[in-house]
């Protein structure tokens, strides 16, 4: 697998968090590859912020844990019985690389994840598709981008929104010279 490009934070959040729940569960990193089809290597980049897993690992990952994504995804602490909110920070993705996360609600905890994604310019190996329980919703907030199912690629432009069942296999990339700006909902099913 492939690298991702993150925003600093963001990495170094998922990688700790990995890392802390996977020791809390008293596994190695080898047991977790194991159970995860993952390589060791591979996930010691993701826990050192180096690599981003796409959505459909995080998942993965999460099951082998035994814990819902959101608690992999964000910092996990309880949302607010009234509102939450946060306010906008500055997100520039770089030209190239592969799939960039940033969570829009660092503290959710609910069935219902928020993230800002830019598809990377080129899709990944059709191994490494997302594929999970829930819903997804993609609105392109600038850009153009194709998500490729089985047998079906959909085109989407600024403004479009596809909603689809997270079961069926699914791999994203963005179009044209610059990357696409996604909203991207997460329904845990």
């Amino acid at each position: 697998m492939s690298s991702t490009e993150m925003e600093a934070p963001e990495a170094a959040g998922l990688g700790d968090r990995l890392r802390a729940r996977r020791q809390a569960a008293g596994l190695s990193l080898a047991a977790l590859a194991e159970a995860t089809g993952l390589t060791k290597g591979y996930l010691s980049k993701v826990e050192r912020g180096v690599g981003q897993p796409s959505i459909g690992t995080i998942y993965r990952l999460a099951d082998a844990l035994g814990l819902p994504a959101a608690q992999l995804l964000t910092h996990g602490g309880p949302p607010s019985a009234l509102a939450d909110i946060t306010r906008a920070s500055p997100a520039t993705p770089p030209q190239d690389g592969d799939l960039l996360l940033r969570p829009l609600f660092p503290s959710n905890t609910g069935q219902l994840i928020a993230l800002e994604m830019w598809p990377p310019l080129q899709a990944r190996p059709s191994q490494d598709t997302s594929t999970h329980a829930g819903e997804e919703l993609l609105h392109v907030l600038s850009g153009q981008m194709e998500i490729l199912f089985e047998n079906q690629t959909l085109l989407l432009n600024t403004g479009d929104t596809l909603r689809f069942d997270a079961r069926r296999p699914h791999r994203t990339r963005s179009l044209g010279p610059q990357r696409a700006r996604v909203l991207l909902v997460l329904v845990e099913g």
